[in-house]
């Protein structure tokens, strides 16, 4: 054999030899993509069992919102590897947080809706209680997410309803310092009261149409304010 010859087969023998470590590598990836999404997919499967499934229209008044509050270790506790699933800013914001599967929304579109409950101690050492509204996609891939119903005692409330075209209706009260002794007899609160309206598009973006706010003189009962008078100036 002479030299050309043998040059020609060891070079081919290296680009076989590359061509099937290539492939091997190539398959190996491949089978272990597929491991971790088979995975990821019964991991969201396991997820997603911690949420009650509930019909629209759907809402959490004052009383409900209270009732979140009060028996909150009747949501199970999202933790471990179900963290995957939550928004990363709500777990670096508040690292002290617990976080609870609440509801799981009819399907929509190509996508999944769920009520996340949050709770955590604030800097003030004061316990703060939050839900949201999240959207995932069929692999769990969180798309979107929206603070919702929630409370901070006697500082604020926040309640809301979801109608079955997936509008989603949030109303936000924050005391205000009530100097009217009048008001005071009467049994008023004095609060900020901020209505928001948000649409839920078929990509599962949720998306704000309205805001609103007025700020006066409220009653209130277990549902929630009925605005009374508009603040004034004393």
């Amino acid at each position: 054999m002479d030299l050309y010859s043998y040059t020609t087969k060891y070079k081919m023998k290296k680009i076989s030899y590359f061509i099937l470590t290539l492939t091997s590598v190539f398959c190996l990836t491949c089978m272990r993509a597929k491991d971790t999404d088979t995975h990821t997919n019964l991991l969201f499967e396991k997820y997603l069992l911690a949420f009650e499934k509930q019909k629209l229209p759907f809402k959490m008044d004052r009383n409900a919102v209270f009732e979140m509050v009060n028996n909150s270790d009747v949501f199970f506790e999202i933790k471990d590897s179900l963290i995957l699933f939550l928004p990363d800013d709500l777990i670096n914001n508040q690292p002290n947080s617990k976080f609870r599967g609440m509801y799981l929304l009819p399907e929509y579109a190509d996508i999944i809706l769920v009520l996340v409950f949050q709770e955590f101690i604030d800097e003030y050492d004061t316990r703060v209680v939050k839900n949201y509204l999240i959207s995932h996609d069929k692999t769990g891939l969180v798309i979107d997410y929206q603070e919702l119903a929630g409370v901070v005692i006697d500082v604020w409330e926040a309640h809301l309803e979801i109608f079955t075209d997936f509008t989603v209706n949030r109303r936000l009260y924050q005391y205000r310092i009530n100097n009217s002794k009048n008001e005071i007899e009467m049994m008023y609160a004095s609060l900020l009261e901020s209505f928001y309206e948000y649409s839920v598009s078929k990509t599962g973006l949720i998306e704000e149409t309205k805001r609103t706010a007025r700020e006066g003189y409220f009653e209130s009962d277990l549902t929630g304010y009925s605005f009374v008078k508009p603040l004034k100036n004393d």
